[in-house]
């Protein structure tokens, strides 16, 4: 019998994961008993508003580095991620029942092309 199946869609622009993320990671450091450290999500907050405003303004350069800034934030306060449990076993792609061993790996490596075409030209580093 099959584990657990677990669909992944990502939706959203980049303040509303931000903001999402920043509260699963805050979540995770209360379950852990760090209550007492600030929130992940007021720490971003400032810099998530330069975001917005440099992205109405449509000014690039503000753009980058605001958006270079608020994942700094993240990266910098995401150690709690490294004692949630890996859970990759349960997370697979379907492939037709009958494709090849080789045409589940194409299937697979196919995937990243299709996440990244969500991804707005504007947010992509040239």
């Amino acid at each position: 019998m099959a584990g657990p199946q677990t669909t992944l869609l990502i939706e959203g622009g980049f303040r509303e994961l931000v903001e999402e993320l920043a509260d699963y990671i805050d979540n995770v450091k209360k379950s852990q008993g760090d209550a007492a450290s600030s929130s992940l999500r007021s720490a971003v907050t400032a810099s998530l508003d330069r975001y917005t405003a440099a992205e109405e303004s449509q000014n690039t350069v503000e753009l980058e580095a605001a958006r270079d800034e608020v994942l700094k934030i993240i990266v910098g306060r995401s150690e709690a991620l490294n004692a949630i449990p890996d859970k990759g076993e349960g997370c697979q792609l379907k492939v037709r029942k009958h494709a090849s061993a080789a045409d589940g790996r194409a299937a697979q490596n196919s995937l990243l092309p299709t996440i990244f075409s969500f991804i707005s030209s504007s947010s992509r580093r040239t």
